[in-house]
């Protein structure tokens, strides 16, 4: 098993996921105003989940290096 091979596809696949629910929500939002939950999740994702995420990322290409 290649290690970084599946750690590679597993970041992309996140990003593409994120990068989705991200416009996703900023249509909803734009479009229809009401989607206040949608928003929310946005806010929990962009603000505590996105940080910790990177942070777990950049130690985990650190602790590859090494």
């Amino acid at each position: 098993m290649n290690y970084k091979h599946i750690h590679l596809i597993l970041t992309t696949q996140t990003l593409k996921m994120l990068i989705f629910l991200v416009g996703s929500d900023l249509v909803f939002v734009d479009r229809l105003g009401v989607w206040r939950d949608i928003y929310a999740v946005h806010w929990w994702v962009s603000n505590i989940f996105l940080p910790f995420f990177t942070f777990f990322l950049i130690f985990f290409q650190i602790a590859n290096i090494s």
